[in-house]
């Protein structure tokens, strides 16, 4: 198991085209840490000589993986199995194309033991997590998942947004680019585009479970490690206090998003002592 940090890229079906891209500029900007490429069994042996034929960066590899053929198994299985102990994991995708000389360097020099750090990607941040993600590794281990327990291959980034605005831990670098080349933006569809938006409403329902269940707890679990590492912390204290909040519908039924924002601060303000009701 690895000791130092390592960058984990999962990736199925782009040995050919968006694999050797991201290779290409992440070299290009002078990548100088560790990376895996977790790639699926049948897919490294259906293109093997495609695969064996990249041109990795110094200390990266390429591990073949047997188990779920989801973005998120192959996450995890990595991380847990080969970097589990690092003091920093980095998360990145095939379809990133790195423009900032030393890009890799500038993200972990901001790691603190308890935060994350995101980069520019040139399409959805700062208010989304993309480009280039690397924990502290104290931070993964203290959560417990990089994906939430459950997830295919969406929602990592919603999970952790709500967890860094929750507890400070999340910070955005703009400076740094990592540029997000989506396939909705390049219009370069493909089956692997169809496999990936088929689980869509699968991790939607997960990530709404999430929220309601686990949380609160993945939280406080992030703001016990900021405080043991010396971060002062302010608590509320609404023990006593009740807040009725009222919410017309003539329909009787809320969107999706405000149940899981309003579930959210519900049990935000319950973990303090207090309580919020709708009406």
């Amino acid at each position: 198991m690895a000791t130092a940090g390592v960058w984990i890229l999962p990736s199925r079906g782009h040995s050919g085209d968006r694999l050797p891209a991201f290779l290409k500029a992440a070299i290009a900007t002078g990548v100088s840490t560790p990376g895996v490429i977790v790639v699926d069994r049948d897919d490294y042996e259906a293109n093997l000589n495609a695969y064996d034929s990249l041109n990795l960066p110094t200390d990266w590899v390429i591990a073949v993986y047997d188990g779920p053929t989801w973005t998120a198994d192959k996450s995890e299985w990595a991380w847990k199995t080969l970097c589990h102990d690092a003091p920093w994991i980095g998360w990145i995708a095939d379809d990133l194309k790195p423009e900032t000389q030393g890009w890799d360097q500038k993200v972990i020099a901001q790691l603190s033991g308890w935060n994350v750090v995101s980069t520019n990607d040139g399409l959805f941040a700062p208010k989304k997590m993309n480009g280039a993600i690397c924990w502290s590794g104290d931070l993964l281990r203290a959560v417990g998942y990089m994906f939430a327990p459950g997830l295919r291959h969406f929602y990592v980034d919603d999970t952790w947004e709500r967890l860094g605005k929750r507890t400070g831990c999340w910070k955005v670098d703009l400076d740094i680019m990592v540029r997000h080349e989506h396939d909705l933006v390049t219009g370069k569809l493909d089956q692997m585009s169809d496999r990936k938006n088929a689980s869509a409403g699968h991790d939607e329902r997960v990530f709404s479970d999430w929220c309601k269940k686990e949380e609160g707890e993945a939280g406080e679990r992030i703001l016990k490690l900021m405080e043991s590492s010396g971060v002062t912390m302010f608590r509320p204290d609404t023990t006593g206090i009740s807040v009725m909040l009222g919410v017309p519908s003539m329909t009787r039924q809320y969107d999706g998003r405000f149940v899981v924002a309003y579930t959210g601060t519900r049990d935000y303000v319950r973990h303090f002592g207090g309580d919020l009701v709708l009406a």
